[in-house]
């Protein structure tokens, strides 16, 4: 997308989605900074992708927590992948790094509780909303960090 976006002649931004749990490597209680952080041993994302790549399905599998290293999961490994290949290879490209939280169902736009896929935290959602599920086990005092897809969307276009 971004050797795209370096190709039209008039572009005033480019927007990448990313989390807001993109930075989830750090230790607890870690202050975040808004920034793309450097890898540790300020490895060449590119590289590290090369060398996953070679390894096949089947040792990456294998090798998989080794991989993510301190990331509690994929997704939180390759969006941070992504930033950085992001920050790497934009050039002089206006870039915009936008990391949302749990996206879900919309607010308003198309309607109220509109969401295309049970998948992720939609599967919670649709479970509540139909009185399928009607037990989610938690702390009294924790937050659930959620944000309406159509507010994510409306953040992008802006």
């Amino acid at each position: 997308m971004l050797q795209l976006a370096k190709e039209c002649r008039n572009i005033l931004a480019f927007t990448h989605v990313s989390t807001a749990y993109v930075n989830s490597n750090l230790p607890d209680m870690s202050k975040v900074e808004e920034k793309v952080y450097d890898l540790p041993g300020n490895q060449d994302p590119e590289e590290v992708i090369k060398n996953i790549i070679k390894m096949g399905p089947q040792k990456v599998q294998e090798q998989e927590l080794a991989i993510i290293g301190k990331y509690p999961n994929t997704y939180t490994f390759s969006k941070a992948f992504a930033e950085r290949a992001v920050k790497k290879l934009r050039g002089n490209l206006p870039v915009t790094i936008l990391r949302p939280s749990i996206i879900v169902c919309c607010y308003d736009d198309p309607f109220m509780g509109w969401i295309d896929s049970p998948a992720a935290s939609g599967g919670i959602v649709m479970g509540v909303s139909s009185g399928i599920l009607k037990i989610v086990h938690s702390k009294g005092t924790n937050t659930m960090d959620l944000i309406p897809c159509d507010l994510v969307c409306s953040q992008i276009l802006v």
